[in-house]
């Protein structure tokens, strides 16, 4: 168990000593020979043991986040990539200071694996089953013209 927590043997039968004085129970039976734990000490266990797992995933996405580098590349249409995404990535880069952003607007589709995309928003249908798509909005089609043309 030392060895898995990086610490001494003495260290983490201190910390397993201490535990027990607060709960008020034997959490391993000890002898010369073996140590195991006790009927209460499995019951604890098994009631903590989910929780350490799910902390130590939080500290993991907490990190993950934290960590975010490298160069993220994105192809939009060029009516999304001049006014969204540009107003998107900012707010990004500034949450995320080691990435470098590289926005390709086009509105021709471009084939993200040979072109080495990490991302592509466009509107419309998904043309490459191949791709997991995401719907991020509805945007409203609105037809404009002036009144000499009309």
């Amino acid at each position: 168990a030392s060895r898995l927590v990086g610490s001494s043997p003495s260290a983490v039968s201190k910390s397993v000593a201490r535990l027990e004085r607060r709960l008020g129970v034997r959490l391993i039976q000890r002898s010369t020979r073996r140590l195991g734990p006790t009927s209460e000490g499995l019951a604890y266990y098994e009631r903590v043991a989910p929780l350490l797992r799910a902390l130590d995933d939080a500290e993991d996405i907490v990190q993950m986040a934290d960590t975010a580098r490298g160069l993220l590349r994105v192809t939009a249409s060029v009516e999304l990539g001049r006014g969204l995404i540009a107003s998107w990535a900012q707010a990004f880069l500034a949450r995320h200071s080691e990435v470098k952003f590289e926005l390709s607007v086009t509105d021709r589709h471009a084939d993200l694996i040979r072109e080495g995309y990490d991302v592509a928003v466009r509107m419309g249908p998904l043309s490459d089953t191949g791709l997991i798509a995401r719907k991020i909005a509805n945007l409203p089609i609105v037809l404009v013209a002036s009144p000499a043309y009309v």
